[in-house]
C-alpha cells in the first residue's frame, strides 16, 4: 500500500486505474516485440510516416495516462519516461502478488510462476523423440532378427542410404552406428543426427519399420505404424508457423493420446523420455494453450552455434597458441566471445536499435 501510495504521489494517478486503462504492452519475451505497435521495444519506422505517426500519438496518450510531463520532448525521450513507471509498476504489482501470496499462506514464490517461464523448444523435442522413436525401432528389430547382427546391420544401412536418405540413383553415405565388443559381438549404437536428419527418418518411418521389423511382429508392427503416424501428424500442428486455434489443439493433444497410450503399452518404460513426458501428460498442450504458437519460442538457432564455435577454434587455432605472443596476450577464446557478443546484439536487434538511434 506504501508502494501504491507513493505512485499516486509521485504521478498524480491510481496505480490500479492505470492498469486498468493502459494497452503498452512491456513484455521482453514477446518475440514480435519490436514490430507490435503497442509494446515499449517497437523500432519506429522512419519510411512510413503513418506508423510512426500512430505509434508517436499511442506513447503520448500512455504518458498523458500517467500524467507525465511531455513538454520539450521527442517520442523516444517519453518512452525513457515511461520505462521509467514501467519498472516501478512492475514492482508495485509483484508486492501486491506477494502480498495475496501472503494472505494465502504462501510462503514461497508458487511453482507455476517459475515454469510458466520455461518454454520447451519444440524443434528440440521433434529431434530428441525422433532420435527415440528410430532408436527403439531399431533395438527391438535388432532383438528380434532372424539373420546374424552384421547382416541386419547391413540391410538396414542400405534402406537408410536407399530408401530414406537418398535414392537409388543417389544413395546417402550415412552409416548405422555400431560397435564391435572385444568377444566379436555387435551391438547398435544411439543413433544421434542433426535435426533434418532426423526429420527425413521419421517422414519414411514406415519403410523402417517394414524392414526393421520381422514378418513373425505383425501385431507389433501394425500398432507402431498407427501409433508413429498419430505422432507424425500431431508434430505437424506442433511445428505451424503461426497461432493455433482451440480446435488444432484439442486435435494435436488427441493425436498425442493416441500416439503415447500405444506408444507405452508397446515399450513400457523403456520408452519414455522427458519430452515424450511432457507430450503425453499434456504439459505441451499447457504451453500451447498460454502462448498459441511455441515455434516463436524455438532455440536451434542459437544452439547452432556450437558448430560455429568449433569450427572457428579449430580453423584459427594451432597447437600451443594460446598464452603466445608478447606478455603472453595471444588468445582464440577472447576473439570467440567478441564475436558471439556481436552475434548476440544482431539476432536481438540490439545492434540494429544502437545504429537507428545514432542516425535519428
Amino acid at each position: 500500500e506504501k508502494s501504491v501510495g507513493e505512485y499516486y504521489k509521485l504521478y498524480n494517478k491510481d496505480f490500479h486505474l492505470v492498469m486498468k486503462q493502459t494497452k503498452l504492452l512491456s513484455d521482453p519475451m514477446q518475440a514480435n516485440r519490436e514490430s507490435d505497435i503497442n509494446h515499449i521495444d517497437y523500432i519506429i519506422p522512419e519510411d512510413l510516416p503513418d506508423k510512426k505517426r500512430e505509434y508517436t500519438q499511442f506513447i503520448a496518450k500512455e504518458c498523458m495516462l500517467r500524467k507525465l510531463n511531455m513538454y520539450g520532448c521527442n517520442v523516444n525521450e517519453w518512452r525513457e519516461m515511461l520505462r521509467v513507471c514501467i519498472k516501478y509498476e512492475k514492482r508495485i504489482q509483484f508486492l501486491l502478488t506477494a502480498r495475496q501470496w501472503h494472505q494465502e499462506g504462501i510462503e514461497k514464490v508458487p511453482l507455476v510462476e517459475t515454469i510458466e517461464l520455461l518454454v520447451p523448444c519444440i524443434l528440440h523435442l521433434e529431434n530428441r523423440v525422433g532420435e527415440k522413436l528410430i532408436n527403439m525401432i531399431l533395438r527391438f528389430g535388432f532383438q528380434k532378427r532372424r539373420q546374424s547382427p552384421s547382416a541386419f546391420i547391413a540391410e538396414l544401412q542400405e534402406v537408410f542410404r536407399r530408401e530414406v536418405l537418398g535414392s537409388p540413383e543417389c544413395p546417402s553415405q550415412w552409416k548405422l552406428p555400431f560397435k564391435e565388443d572385444a568377444d566379436g559381438s555387435i551391438q547398435l549404437e544411439p543413433i544421434q543426427e542433426r535435426k533434418t536428419v532426423v526429420r527425413g527418418m521419421v517422414n519414411d518411418i514406415d519403410k523402417i519399420l517394414e524392414n526393421a521389423i520381422p514378418e513373425s511382429e505383425q501385431d507389433f508392427k501394425a500398432k507402431l505404424i498407427v501409433a508413429c503416424s498419430k505422432y507424425s501428424e500431431a508434430k505437424k500442428l506442433l511445428t505451424l508457423h503461426r497461432a493455433l486455434t482451440d480446435d488444432e489443439m484439442d486435435v494435436f493433444q488427441d493425436l498425442v493420446d493416441d500416439f503415447f497410450e500405444t506408444w507405452m503399452e508397446l515399450f513400457g518404460n523403456d520408452g519414455m523420455t522427458n519430452y515424450l513426458h511432457l507430450l503425453g501428460s499434456g504439459h505441451v498442450l499447457y504451453f500451447l494453450r498460454k502462448y498459441k504458437c511455441l515455434y516463436i519460442f524455438s532455440q536451434q538457432g542459437w544452439e547452432a552455434l556450437n558448430a560455429v564455435c568449433t569450427a572457428y577454434i579449430l580453423q584459427n587455432s594451432s597447437r600451443g597458441g594460446c598464452g603466445s605472443g608478447q606478455n603472453k596476450s595471444k588468445s582464440y577464446i577472447f576473439p570467440l566471445i567478441r564475436y558471439l557478443m556481436r552475434d548476440l546484439l544482431w539476432r536481438t536487434k540490439m545492434a540494429d536499435n544502437f545504429f537507428l538511434e545514432k542516425e535519428s
